[in-house]
C-alpha cells in the first residue's frame, strides 16, 4: 500500500527492516567471552589501533585575527538541509529530524555558538563524544574474530553540522590531484577502473608491457600524523582558525570515540596528495597524449605502473620513502605485482569472464533472497525489488573481452531472477515478461549503462579521464577497444 500510495520513503525503511540480515554477535571474541570482558578487549584494540603513531605535539602558535570569523545562519541553514535522516543519534540524543524540523531560531543560535567555537578554537565535551559500534566486515568469516570487524563511529549531530559548513570553507583550499579519484564529486571507482584498463590496453596493443602494483596501505585512515596533516593545511592556505579547531578536535577527543565523520576523507586526500605529486614528477611511466601517467588513486588504494620493471622499482621507492616519512605502512601481504604483457604473447588473455561469473552468482544470489523474504508482496512491489537490487551490474559497462557465453550465461541469470520473483515459467518469453512489468531487458540495460558511463566521459574534467576519452588530446580514443565495443552496441 505505502508503494501504490506513493509513500516511497516509508516503503524502502519497510523493506530496509525486512531485508536486514543481522549476525548475532559472538559470545567469545578471540577467546574472550563474557560481556564485560568483551567490551574491555575492544577497548584495548581501538586505543591501540587509533594510538598507533605518536603524533607530536602541534604547536597552534599565536593567533592572529585578520578577518572576523562568522558562521552565518544560511550556512547553518544549508548544512542542515543535506543531512540525511532516519540515522541512529549519537551520545547527546539529538536526531537530525529534530534540528530540520524545528524552530526556525535554532540557525541563528547555532551561528552564534558555532562562531564562539571557531574564534576561541574549543568544542563542549559532547561534540567531542562519539559512540563506536564494532560492525563485521565479513558476515561469511570468523564472526569471532577480531580483524573481521570494523568500527563505526555515531556523532553528535551537531558535529556534523559543523563539519559540513567546514568542509564548504576548506573546499577552496584542498583540492588533490587528478590522479586521485577518491572522494571526489562525478569521480567514482568505474572512472578509475577504466583509466587503468585503457593505459594497459593501449600499451599492449603498442607491442609494450605494463608493470603494475597494487599497493595496500595498512589502516591507512588510523595512521595520518595529525600534525603533518595540519602543516600541509597551513601550506595550502586554510584558515588559521580552522587549522586551530580540527587541531583541538583530534586532540581533545574521548577514546571511546573515533572521529569518523565528513572531514576525514578530503583531508586524508590533501595528506596523500603530496605522494601524488612526488609520482607525477618523476619520469616513468605511461604517455597519454602529452601527459606522463604513473599512478591511480582511490582514497588509500594506490596502483602505480610502468612500461619498464625498472621504472615500476622507482615509483616504489618514491612510495616506500613516503610512507616512512609520513607513518603510513605498506601491507606486503596485499599488495600485488602484475604484469601485463604484450598483445602477442598469447598466454596472457586479460577477459573478463572471471567478472562476469561473479556478477551471475550475485544475480542468482540477490533473486532466491528476494523471493525467500518479499514472496508474499504484490507484483508491483516485486518488480521495483528487482529494479532496486538486480539491475545494478557493478562495472559492466566496462566489460568488452569476454566469451559470448559468458554474458548469455548472466543474461539466463537476469531473466531466472524475474521468473523466479514473479513465478513465472521458464517456457514463458523473457522479452515479454519484461514488457509487461515494464522492467528493462539485459540487452537493453547495458546500452543504458554504457551510454550513461559515455556521457560521464565527454563531460568528464580529469585530466587522465580527459586524455583517454577526448580525441582533441589524444588518439587513445581511436584505438580503445573498449569504445568500439560500445559503439558496436548501441548504434
Amino acid at each position: 500500500m505505502k508503494l501504490l500510495n506513493s509513500n516511497i520513503t516509508d516503503f524502502w525503511k519497510d523493506v530496509r527492516t525486512l531485508n536486514s540480515c543481522r549476525v548475532s554477535l559472538p559470545c567469545t571474541v578471540d577467546g574472550v567471552s563474557g560481556t564485560e570482558n568483551i567490551a574491555e578487549l575492544w577497548r584495548q584494540h581501538y586505543c591501540s589501533l587509533f594510538n598507533c603513531i605518536q603524533n607530536e605535539l602541534y604547536n597552534v602558535g599565536n593567533y592572529q585575527v585578520n578577518d572576523p570569523i562568522v558562521i552565518m545562519s544560511r550556512e547553518v541553514n544549508q548544512a542542515l538541509s543535506k543531512l540525511p535522516q532516519n540515522k541512529v543519534s549519537g551520545l547527546d540524543n539529538i536526531s537530525a529530524e529534530q534540528l530540520k524540523n524545528g524552530s526556525k531560531r535554532i540557525a541563528p543560535l547555532l551561528a552564534i555558538c558555532f562562531t564562539g567555537f571557531l574564534i576561541h578554537s574549543v568544542l563542549p565535551d559532547s561534540m567531542l563524544s562519539v559512540l563506536l559500534v564494532p560492525v563485521i566486515k565479513n558476515k561469511a568469516g570468523k564472526v569471532g574474530n577480531l580483524d573481521n570487524y570494523r568500527p563505526i563511529a555515531l556523532a553528535s549531530i551537531l558535529s556534523k553540522v559543523l563539519e559540513k559548513i567546514l568542509l564548504d570553507r576548506l573546499n577552496v583550499f584542498i583540492n588533490s590531484t587528478d590522479s586521485q579519484f577518491g572522494f571526489k564529486a562525478k569521480h567514482g571507482t568505474d572512472l578509475s577502473i577504466y583509466a587503468l584498463k585503457e593505459i594497459v590496453n593501449k600499451y599492449r596493443d603498442n607491442n609494450s608491457s605494463v608493470f603494475t602494483c597494487f599497493n595496500d596501505a595498512s589502516k591507512a585512515f588510523d595512521r595520518v600524523n595529525h600534525a603533518k596533516l595540519f602543516s600541509k593545511m597551513r601550506q595550502r592556505g586554510v584558515p588559521e582558525y580552522i587549522v586551530r579547531i580540527l587541531a583541538y578536535w583530534y586532540a581533545h577527543q574521548l577514546m571511546r570515540v573515533k572521529l569518523g565523520g565528513i572531514l576525514s576523507p578530503v583531508l586524508f586526500n590533501l595528506y596523500m596528495d603530496e605522494l601524488s605529486e612526488r609520482l607525477n614528477v618523476c619520469k616513468t611511466g605511461c604517455m597519454i597524449g602529452n601527459t606522463l601517467v604513473n599512478h591511480i588513486m582511490y582514497a588509500d588504494d594506490l596502483v602505480v605502473f610502468s612500461p619498464s620493471s625498472a621504472g615500476l622499482q622507482q615509483l616504489l621507492n618514491l612510495c616506500s620513502d613516503y610512507g616512512l616519512e609520513h607513518d603510513i605502512l605498506y601491507n606486503p601481504d596485499k599488495s600485488v605485482v602484475m604484469i601485463c604483457r604484450t598483445k602477442e604473447d598469447k598466454t596472457e588473455r586479460m577477459t573478463d569472464d572471471e567478472d562476469i561469473e561473479r556478477q551471475c552468482r550475485v544475480m542468482y544470489m540477490q533473486g532466491n533472497i528476494l523471493l525467500r523474504k518479499f514472496s508474499f508482496c504484490s507484483d508491483e512491489v516485486k518488480v521495483s525489488l528487482f529494479k532496486a537490487y538486480c539491475t545494478t551490474l557493478y562495472t559492466a559497462h566496462l566489460w568488452c573481452n569476454y566469451r559470448a557465453s559468458s554474458l548469455q550465461k548472466l543474461q539466463v541469470a537476469y531473466n531466472d531472477a524475474m521468473r523466479i520473483l514473479l513465478r513465472r515459467p521458464r517456457w514463458h518469453s523473457a522479452s515479454e515478461m519484461f514488457v509487461s512489468v515494464r522492467v528493462i531487458t539485459f540487452k537493453a540495460l547495458l546500452r543504458n549503462l554504457m551510454y550513461s558511463f559515455i556521457c560521464r566521459l565527454n563531460a568528464a574534467k580529469n585530466e587522465i579521464i580527459v586524455g583517454l576519452s577526448n580525441i582533441g588530446v589524444s588518439t587513445t580514443r581511436y584505438q580503445s577497444k573498449l569504445w568500439r565495443h560500445w559503439y558496436c552496441c548501441i548504434l
